[in-house]
């Protein structure tokens, strides 16, 4: 029994458990300030907002609520597809930023059938990431955390926004994230200013996700108000 003990206590207050529970501050925090910046652009703000730290932390923990469900339930259906094909869980950002790893994959095995698995998962992983921004967008919104679940009223936002206009916009800014994630992991050779790029691009990804989301999202409430001010035609 002691045993066990020493190693629960050398788990729990190891470096390992240290590291998990710094990584877990700093994704609530990120996430948190993310949905106050998202919540301060539906509003129309121009400015960053000021960072207050009970909000942040609010918000932080409901967005990582929704972000593990999303990712847990996409997690599962990847690995569900992997198996039927027979490859390793793909990894989209991997693949996208370890170019040379991803050609070896393509050489080792059946291009064509590694073709379509690699279609229909970015096809997957898009389509989970498409719901998961207007979820965090309507969490921004309103701070509740079941409407980020609420599947009837997330199909009414993009009613109103228009399916084509949001896939437009939701789609440049995938791209934009995308691109400026590759630049942020895929060059790793400039020794110390790596970190500085790093950081660079990691804060221009930060900012230009939720700054759109919201700015998308922002399109919603306008023609949700405006039709709410339309006036009625009176039956005669």
């Amino acid at each position: 029994m002691n045993y066990l003990n020493q190693n629960y206590a050398t788990v729990f207050m190891g470096n390992d458990f240290l590291l998990i529970i710094a990584s877990l501050i700093i994704m609530i925090f990120i996430f948190g300030y993310g949905s106050v910046i998202t919540k301060d652009v539906i509003r129309g703000g121009k400015k960053l907002p000021k960072i207050y730290i009970k909000e942040c932390t609010i918000y932080g923990i409901k967005c990582v609520i929704v972000a593990l469900i999303y990712s847990a339930v996409q997690t599962l259906v990847m690995v569900d597809l992997s198996h039927r094909f027979l490859f390793p869980e793909f990894e989209l950002e991997h693949a996208l930023t370890d170019i040379t790893g991803t050609l070896q994959m393509f050489t080792a095995n059946n291009p064509i059938l590694i073709g379509e698995y690699v279609v229909i998962s970015i096809i997957l992983t898009y389509i989970f990431v498409f719901f998961m921004e207007i979820s965090l967008a309507r969490l921004a919104d309103g701070g509740k955390l079941l409407e980020s679940f609420n599947l009837l009223a997330i199909k009414r936002c993009i009613d109103t926004i228009g399916w084509k206009k949001y896939t437009i916009d939701y789609t440049k800014l995938l791209l934009a994230i995308t691109i400026l994630t590759y630049l942020q992991y895929g060059f790793q050779f400039l020794g110390f200013f790596d970190y500085i790029t790093d950081l660079i691009f990691g804060l221009l990804v930060f900012i230009i996700q939720f700054i759109g989301i919201g700015q998308i999202y922002k399109i919603y409430k306008i023609k949700k108000y405006s039709n709410l001010d339309r006036p009625t035609k009176k039956s005669v």
